[in-house]
């Protein structure tokens, strides 16, 4: 089998991206359970209505209860007020159980309905629940641990902080958090996974969406940190709080983000965030049309790629930017820039993510893709092609991936992949993804 490197490039466009690879890791630690420290507010702790026989426990999924004790985990989880009901906690669980058949899986809830950031520092007090949220969770987790290895914590919270007081602060207090509850739990590394806010509280929030802006960019400013978005995700009927289904649906996001930090290593990034020019010991140029051998490159394109050349590709504010201008040269009326890592970065399977916004306007087309690194088993498609993001300018809602061989590919229309109706990829940044092993390529958009 061969690698693959990756090309990026934009056609009559501008494209910013981020580019992170990693590659899989053997899973390790001490015997007993795999600890998950559960903490934030009420749509964490849960609220929705008991009963639904969804809520089934798992043999192999347990909670550490009010007296310290272990039981089999079964909603509600969390015992901050009595209304506790159905949240995230139990889908994590069962999850991350489905990852490994071996696992037993310990949850330490440790949720407070109502509680800003605020009372989330050592020693804060608050008043709803009675109770020290921070000295209590690590308390928990103290205790789990004699019975298990901490590997990860989930946090949700930050509808109580949405006002024009704290919103300004709240940064600051969740890089405080995660930094003390690794060091008081002695787990410097261990992954910290934040849950964006509802979409029914963005709506009648007026701050809340600032707070969702901090949660989204968590990676960037909390290492070995990751964001879970709720977008799609609908209340149950109060505008505060997940549905069971929702509430279900944000655990199995949770899982699929504490995969990836937990069972992934980062060979290889480029975070653009140094210098004002693509690094050339990661970045190679193609340049010109393709003529003679491939005009256009096989797919009708109009633009002439340059060198390195700050007009066409450059460095921004830690962005990669790809900028097409209506200008001659060659024998082409317009310009861009097209890179590709080849022998600078070349894989054989692992995790893809690129943080993209994608640019807007009929006859653009930016694509983020791979080929292999030398042509094993024939020219194109006898090599194959991932296509892991296309984005065609007249559909604007819509973004595609497929995956090209010698006997599946869109010169014979039998190409396989899926277009994927995505409203926003012009107005915000994202992260495409693909997972890439010997059996399968499972492709993703923010983690879904």
């Amino acid at each position: 089998m061969h690698t693959k490197f990756l090309t990026v490039f934009t056609a009559l466009a501008s494209l910013c991206i981020t580019l992170l690879l990693v590659s899989c890791t053997p899973k390790t630690g001490a015997p007993g359970y795999d600890l998950y420290l559960l903490i934030g507010q009420s749509n964490m702790a849960g609220r929705a209505p008991l009963g639904d026989e969804a809520s089934a426990p798992n043999a192999r999924v347990m909670m550490l209860v009010e007296n310290g004790q272990w039981a089999l985990a079964k909603d509600p989880l969390h015992f901050d007020k009595p209304g506790a009901g159905i949240g995230p906690g139990l889908s994590f669980g069962k999850a991350m159980a489905a990852l490994d058949d071996t696992a037993m899986i310990g949850l330490i809830p440790a949720a407070a309905g109502g509680s800003p950031i605020a009372a989330w520092a050592p020693g804060a007090y608050h008043d709803q629940t009675d109770s020290h949220p921070y000295d209590d969770a690590v308390e928990h987790a103290r205790l789990a641990m004699k019975l298990g290895t901490l590997k990860g914590i989930l946090w949700h919270q930050g509808e109580s902080d949405a006002n024009a007081e704290t919103t300004p602060l709240y940064q600051e207090n969740l890089m405080n958090l995660a930094a003390n509850l690794r060091r008081d739990l002695g787990a410097p590394n261990v992954p910290f996974i934040v849950g964006g806010l509802g979409e029914f509280i963005l709506e009648r929030q007026a701050e809340a969406a600032q707070i969702n802006a901090v949660l989204e960019d968590v990676s960037n400013f909390i290492p070995h940190a990751g964001f879970v978005s709720a977008k799609g995700l609908t209340d149950m009927g109060d505008g505060v709080h997940f549905s069971a289904q929702s509430a279900r649906a944000l655990g199995r996001l949770y899982g699929r983000k504490m995969q990836t930090l937990s069972h992934y290593k980062l060979v290889w990034a480029d975070e653009f965030n140094s210098g004002d020019m693509p690094d050339p010991e990661k970045w190679n140029y193609r340049t010109g049309d393709g003529c003679p051998k491939l005009c256009s490159f096989g797919n009708g394109e109009w633009q002439w790629y340059g060198d390195a050349e700050p007009k066409n590709s450059r460095i921004e504010n830690g962005r990669l930017i790809i900028e097409a201008r209506k200008e001659k040269a060659g024998n082409a009326d317009y310009t861009s820039a097209r890179l590709n890592s080849r022998y600078k970065g070349d894989w054989l399977y692992g995790r893809f993510e690129i943080r993209a916004k994608m640019p807007s306007g009929r006859g653009t087309w930016p694509a983020i893709w791979m080929l292999p690194t030398d042509m094993s088993y024939g020219e194109w498609p006898k090599s194959g092609e991932i296509d892991i993001m296309e984005h065609v300018g007249h559909r604007p809602d819509e973004i595609s991936g497929t995956v090209h061989t010698e006997s599946f590919n869109h010169m014979i229309a039998t190409h396989k992949g899926r277009h994927l109706a995505f409203t926003g990829s012009e107005e915000g940044f994202h992260i495409y993804g693909i997972d890439w092993t010997a059996q399968k390529i499972d492709f993703s958009i923010d983690d879904e």
